[in-house]
């Protein structure tokens, strides 16, 4: 990648990429790999200027030469894509957040005062009906008092106060909207299971892949003491399920095949680090995430398999609220990273 200096001091570097816009998966994925490179303490990229903040710790011209070799389309840099981004977020509320404010100006600057008041009219509709709902039902909420402040601006014909007062409301929406989305993303990112690769079971034997690359109707091996990463069924064999942290069971639930059908698993499942069978069993997953088999070593098989639909998509488990239904239902948490068999 072609970039030019410009900005450096001791143990810092700001960069900026030769390339004259860049995509918010191109800043993922430049971001990503400055973080995984050995002596960046932290990276953090600018799409919309296309620079780089790097600060750093090793020497100067290695690190010149590893930003040199990168490149989006190189080998392995598609694996380093996060899962959960909050980049496409921050943009689209920061987008809303200045559009409202300059139309704001717009009308202020602009608009003829008859056109004003019939914008102000027209916006106080939503507001002054939420007010007299709360009014009918005999409750003292904050939209009664909007519609209060609102509608009492209008009858004094102060139709700048009434506007201004809506502004501020709908940029408080506008905010809580965007703290709470990022709450969810920032709880999501916390409660990853951090599994980037499985053992995919192929007929050759085991293959290490990206947990990306798992499709439907593919079977993935588990380790005893290992994290189940996606939802999954049983297919044959049994496997003790440790699900203390879904459900509060201190002893591990046996999960085996039944006639009634397959038991499933969903992540975060902890595979019976106590107790493990001493043969191979399958498991099917459900669309959106996957698991793995154990053998006499201690681990299990599982086949992904969509939920929704036939050929819908993988869902990672990272992130998503989580629960049980018992012993004979699907398992289901944020899981512990403890104990996963990483290569």
């Amino acid at each position: 990648m072609k970039f030019q200096i410009v900005h450096e001091s001791s143990g810092r570097m700001r960069i900026h990429c030769a390339q004259k816009r860049m995509r918010l998966e191109q800043a993922d994925l430049l971001e990503a790999y400055l973080q995984q490179t050995g002596g960046v303490r932290q990276a953090v990229v600018h799409e919309r200027t296309c620079c780089a903040v790097i600060h750093y710790q090793c020497a100067r011209e290695e690190l010149l030469q590893r930003i040199s070799r990168f490149a989006y389309d190189a080998e392995g840099v598609a694996e380093l894509a996060p899962l959960h981004s909050s980049r496409a977020l921050n943009r689209t509320y920061e987008e809303k957040l200045v559009g409202r404010i300059a139309f704001k100006a717009v009308r202020s600057l602009f608009f003829p005062a008859p056109l004003r008041i019939a914008y102000t009219l027209w916006k106080s509709i939503p507001y002054l009906f939420r007010g007299v709902r709360c009014l009918l039902r005999g409750k003292l909420r904050v939209e009664l008092l909007d519609g209060l402040s609102i509608g009492i601006s209008m009858v004094r014909r102060d139709f700048a106060t009434a506007g201004s007062v809506m502004f501020l409301l709908e940029l408080g929406e506008l905010l809580e909207e965007w703290t709470h989305k990022k709450s969810v993303d920032d709880l999501a990112r916390c409660m990853s299971l951090n599994i980037d690769r499985v053992w995919l079971k192929t007929p050759s034997g085991e293959v290490l892949v990206p947990l990306n690359q798992v499709k439907t109707g593919d079977r993935i091996a588990v380790r005893m003491g290992g994290l189940i990463p996606l939802d999954s069924t049983i297919e044959e064999g049994e496997v003790m399920v440790n699900q203390a942290s879904l459900t509060g069971e201190s002893i591990p639930v046996r999960k085996a095949k039944i006639r009634s059908g397959e038991q499933g698993f969903q992540p975060g499942g902890h595979a019976g680090a106590l107790y493990a069978c001493r043969e191979w069993a399958g498991v099917s997953a459900d669309p959106e995430r996957h698991a793995r088999p154990l053998g006499a070593d201690g681990g299990f098989l599982l086949r992904t398999e969509a939920r929704d639909a036939p050929g819908g998509p993988l869902r990672h488990a990272r992130g998503q609220h989580l629960s049980c239904d018992g012993q004979g239902g699907k398992v289901s948490g944020g899981g512990r990273q403890g104990g996963y068999d990483r290569v």
